[in-house]
């Protein structure tokens, strides 16, 4: 399916000249609502091994996004112009619609760009979007607070002026410079650059209780996908504890039989919901798997190339955290999972407990 969805992008490609993250009947949806993602989709088959693809063609669509695109929604400009369009001579995308939020995706497509390069030993390729990745930090705003913390995400205009935007507020749709999301949860969207992160919100323990206060307090939000990945940010701080327990307290309360926190948006609250159930969840783009204490007791996991992976915990409601993990029979006390280990199949066996342990802290 991976290999299938891939072929197609690279087929129009040929015909349209690019891909644009949504496409439906038959056109490509040129309004789009993050960045050019579909790099983070092709980066994340190529560093996996997925077979089946011409992996050069793969890599034609994301060069041309990396060098011709990194466009953002922008004002509506008829030219072409307008601060929408220097991302890639600025590093970031000036205030306007859109602008934050915009330049997070662009920098973790750059990366995502950047890791698929060396893959495939285009070296030079690499290196600049690697460094362009990290230009994300020019919109972060040391003084900016919401009156308990100080240090967010904020919007910067061409001239270096940050507009010091309420860190609570809400961006909405289409009308502000982050998409559907506040700065509080934006500000934890740097899927590549957490150990940056954690140093300029004041090191582990600091980083850790302002990010337990935003979801204690709501400010945080798992009900729309500029979330998902935060209570995953706690692995990096050195708590995995805290991102299995937050995991589930979203399970337990956004997701039941009538529906899910926030709109499925074609697929996105189902496979959050179906891997987290698994334990198991990718940073997409990135050949590595977050984990938390599975929901099921067991699972099997059929793989394309004829492998099964096979998932086993003592689950249950009470039991939120993993106590000890044996992946294909020897222990492994790491809270990440290289994709390689389960690549072909294989077993994961979890041991769980109701009560905090030291597993994964390393």
């Amino acid at each position: 399916a991976v290999a299938g969805n891939i072929l197609s992008m690279t087929e129009r490609f040929e015909h349209n000249g690019c891909v644009y993250d949504g496409f439906i009947a038959g056109k490509e949806r040129l309004m789009e609502q993050g960045g050019n993602d579909v790099d983070c989709i092709i980066a994340d088959a190529c560093l996996k091994g997925v077979r089946g693809v011409d992996w050069e063609k793969a890599w034609a669509i994301v060069k041309h996004n990396a060098e011709n695109r990194r466009i953002g929604y922008g004002n509506g400009d008829p030219d072409g112009s307008g601060p929408h369009t220097r991302y890639r001579e600025l590093g970031y995308i000036p205030t306007c619609n859109m602008s934050s939020s915009q330049t997070l995706e662009f920098a973790y497509n750059d990366y995502c760009a950047g890791l698929m390069a060396r893959h495939l030993g285009y070296e030079e390729d690499a290196e600049k979007y690697l460094a362009r990745s990290h230009g994300w930090e020019a919109l972060w705003n040391p003084e900016l607070s919401d009156g308990t913390y100080s240090g967010f995400v904020d919007a910067l205009d061409e001239d270096g002026v940050f507009s010091f935007i309420d860190p609570t507020r809400y961006g909405g749709s289409w009308i502000s410079p982050f998409y559907e999301g506040s700065s509080w949860t934006y500000s934890y969207f740097v899927p590549h650059d957490f150990d940056r992160l954690i140093t300029l919100m004041g090191g582990p323990e600091t980083f850790t209780q302002r990010l337990e206060y935003g979801f204690e307090n709501k400010l945080v939000k798992y009900d729309n996908e500029p979330g998902f990945l935060a209570s995953r940010a706690f692995v990096h701080s050195g708590r995995p504890d805290l991102s299995s327990f937050w995991v589930h307290h979203a399970m337990d309360n956004g997701f039941d039989l009538e529906g899910y926190p926030g709109n499925e948006d074609t697929g996105a609250m189902a496979s959050w919901y179906i891997f987290c159930n698994l334990g198991l969840c990718p940073n997409a783009g990135q050949d590595f798997y977050y984990l938390n204490a599975p929901f099921v007791s067991e699972a099997l996991v059929r793989l394309s190339g004829g492998g099964k992976l096979r998932i086993t915990a003592n689950a249950s409601r009470e039991n939120v955290y993993i106590k000890s993990l044996k992946v294909n029979g020897k222990p492994w006390n790491s809270a990440i999972l290289p994709h390689s280990e389960i690549a072909s199949g294989g077993k994961l066996e979890f041991e769980l407990d109701s009560s905090p342990s030291d597993f994964g802290k390393n």
